[in-house]
């Protein structure tokens, strides 16, 4: 499925919350391109208000419902890395990635309609 533009700014704007929302339940997060950061969050600001709280609260959920629930309870107690990269240039993705100590959170989230989004995850041990 092509995105139209309006669901290429939701999908944006979706990626930015992700970084935004998940970030916020860490201990302190740093992010390793702020060029990415800024661009992401000119797409958020470039949505209606109603679709931020509407996509907002999606986030929220996710992650109280799904992420708490699923993964373990001392990685929210760490200071991450963010990194941000191209996951899918013709739909417009963008990974967002959390790294801690032995650890890493793959976050990604797919558009279906101009306010709709699903969100999945890939968490995995990682060797330092």
């Amino acid at each position: 499925m092509m995105l139209n533009d309006k669901m290429v700014k939701t999908q944006k704007a979706m990626d930015y919350i992700i970084y935004m929302m998940v970030g916020s339940y860490f201990t302190g997060t740093v992010c390793r391109s702020h060029m990415t950061e800024k661009r992401l969050f000119l797409f958020y600001k470039d949505i209606s208000i109603n679709t931020q709280y509407n996509l907002e609260e999606k986030c929220i959920s996710y992650v109280e419902n799904k992420l708490i629930q699923e993964l373990p309870a001392d990685i929210w107690k760490e200071r991450v890395t963010v990194s941000m990269r191209p996951e899918d240039a013709q739909m417009h993705k963008t990974e967002v990635i959390f790294t801690g100590r032995g650890w890493q959170l793959k976050l990604h989230s797919e558009c279906l309609s101009d306010s709709r989004v699903n969100i999945s995850y890939v968490y995995r041990k990682i060797i330092d």
